[in-house]
């Protein structure tokens, strides 16, 4: 079987820095994964949205704020089997909610546009796209500043038995992750974020776990490129004091995985890094408390 990976035009001539194709979260020969210029993804069919997106956020990208929003939202003609439409969102009550942002392209004209393709989309409740995830967006852009360059992957926390809307049926997820991965000459830390679809005024430090814990709640292997050390360091655990000033440096750490294959073949762990029983199986349904979630 060949592997489906579709190049647009401009993403195959792109002069700006380059994405690497090494980070890209682990994928497999049936994953539809869509090139664009400045950013890649892994659309799911059957929730007619990406699984990820990942994006390379530059200190130089978040600087050059060259261009304004675009606000064309187009199906994408790049996945093969057919995104969303506009008339999925159109009346259902929900945002076309960005996953990767598009003030994250503000640097380049064609990249911006192609951040307004609905395959980048997925039906977020207004007070939370204009509210607590826009804000978060944005400082993940000053961590981009603070950091020179930022590994981002955006994506929903999809399952079976989510309502949908429009005649494609775009599922509308519970909830969001953000994985950010700082792997720049001698500094190497990552972090996760989960958010409930719904406005919140919690601060960011509220939703942050580790990012094996987003791997269980997903089913998604980040950092795959990562050599096994190393990401366990990064993935295993949390140290605020390294994304958030005065925060004391705790780390919530869990059971360690000696290797990739165990990682694929241990159970689960809910968000704080808790062993969930036997039965769990990723995609689950969880169970949201006070904002945060908690497998069952």
């Amino acid at each position: 079987m060949i592997k489906k990976i579709t190049f647009t035009l401009w993403s195959l001539y792109a002069t700006t820095v380059a994405l690497d194709s090494t980070f890209y979260p682990a994928y497999g020969l049936d994953d539809d994964i869509i090139v664009h210029r400045s950013y890649a993804l892994s659309y799911s069919e059957p929730y007619e949205q990406a699984k990820w997106v990942i994006e390379l956020l530059t200190r130089g990208h978040v600087l050059n704020d060259a261009f304004d929003r675009t606000d064309n939202f187009r199906a994408d003609p790049a996945v093969m089997t057919g995104s969303a439409a506009l008339a999925d969102y159109s009346g259902s009550g929900y945002d076309r909610g960005h996953l990767a942002p598009a003030q994250d392209f503000a640097w380049d004209s064609v990249s911006m546009s192609e951040s307004f393709f609905l395959s980048n989309m997925s039906p977020q409740n207004a007070s939370f796209n204009r509210g607590i995830w826009a804000q978060f967006e944005s400082q993940v852009r000053t961590w981009a500043i603070e950091n020179d360059s930022l590994y981002v992957v955006t994506g929903p926390v999809l399952r079976s038995g989510l309502p949908t809307i429009g005649g494609n049926e775009v599922a509308v997820p519970e909830a969001y992750y953000k994985v950010l991965l700082v792997y720049t000459g001698n500094t190497q830390k990552g972090i996760g974020f989960v958010m409930a679809n719904e406005g919140s005024n919690a601060g960011f430090e509220t939703f942050d776990v580790a990012i094996d814990s987003v791997e269980s709640l997903t089913g998604i292997d980040f950092f795959p490129v990562l050599p096994d050390g190393v990401e366990d360091a990064i993935e295993g655990g949390v140290n605020l004091s390294l994304w958030f000033e005065g925060v004391s440096p705790v780390k919530q750490r869990r059971e360690r995985f000696k290797t990739r294959r165990q990682k694929r073949r241990t159970g689960c762990y809910d968000l704080r890094g808790r062993q969930v029983q036997v039965g769990h199986k990723v995609g689950a349904a969880p169970v949201w408390v006070d904002g945060l979630v908690r497998m069952p």
